[in-house]
């Protein structure tokens, strides 16, 4: 990834701030590996959701999906812990079709 856009003024160093990638896997097994940051209240058009930002070497990415809320409430993740998330494709529920994960942590 390109290194973000630089700005000197006023005697001091500037960097860009960049926003965070959607990230859309669209194969099973596709993976992200990066610092967790943190959390982020969105809203789309079904209503505010909730995304997770991963600092990953080519960029922050946004992740999201019910599953993954589950995943990183249960397992209590906290800002700056190492996680892996893989996409494990789509799954029919009982009503709708949904995102499906695994999350690790490093220990």
């Amino acid at each position: 990834m390109a290194k973000p856009k630089e700005l000197v003024a006023d005697g001091r160093r500037w960097e860009k701030v960049q926003g965070a990638r959607v990230w859309r896997p669209l194969g099973q097994g596709e993976t992200v590996i990066g610092e967790f940051l943190g959390r982020s209240l969105r809203t789309g058009t079904t209503g505010a959701y909730e995304t997770f930002l991963i600092k990953t070497d080519e960029g922050t990415l946004s992740l999201s999906g019910t599953v993954l809320k589950n995943l990183f409430d249960d397992g209590a993740i906290q800002p700056g812990v190492q996680v892996r998330v893989v996409f494990l494709g789509l799954k029919q529920g009982t009503t709708n079709t949904y995102k499906d994960f695994d999350v690790y942590v490093q220990r």
